[in-house]
């Protein structure tokens, strides 16, 4: 439970400096789409977890369904403003996962499990810094309204 509030909240707070806090109806939009991005990595469940949904082939996939989606059915003008957090959600998920334990990023054309630290995914030190700096990233931009 607490890594996957890890990737919610740091995955938040990634894609805050890309979600117009302005317009309400973009600001809901952009963190639920965030949100969405954060937690769909691990809908593969414990049989194939880390493969299926956590390389960049699913998170290109889905990304492009929500762009596709968006543009032609909901909301044509701002498809990108709801598609960048989710990918940038999605994207810091596989990221927080190679830095702990390992993903098969080139599945299913390379089953090569990759991984830069030996960090483990229920370390509480780590995820708690992890939240924290999602956090300051959060409320960094609701207070400065910084954009990158």
């Amino acid at each position: 439970m607490t890594k996957r509030i890890t990737h919610i909240i740091f995955g938040l707070g990634i894609s805050m400096f890309f979600i117009e806090v302005s317009d309400p109806i973009m600001l809901v939009l952009g963190v639920v789409s965030s949100l969405f991005g954060g937690t769909v990595p691990d809908w593969d469940g414990k049989v194939s977890h880390r493969k299926v949904v956590h390389n960049i082939f699913a998170l290109t996939l889905t990304s492009t369904v929500i762009i596709l989606a968006f543009s032609t059915i909901v909301f044509p003008m701002h498809a990108l403003n709801i598609a960048l957090p989710y990918f940038l959600s999605y994207s810091s998920h596989l990221l927080l996962d190679i830095l702990t334990g390992g993903v098969k990023l080139l599945f299913p054309f390379n089953k090569r499990k990759y991984r830069l630290t030996g960090i483990k995914y229920d370390e509480p030190a780590i995820n708690t810094i992890l939240q924290a700096l999602g956090i300051l990233m959060i409320l960094v931009k609701l207070e400065f309204g910084l954009k990158i």
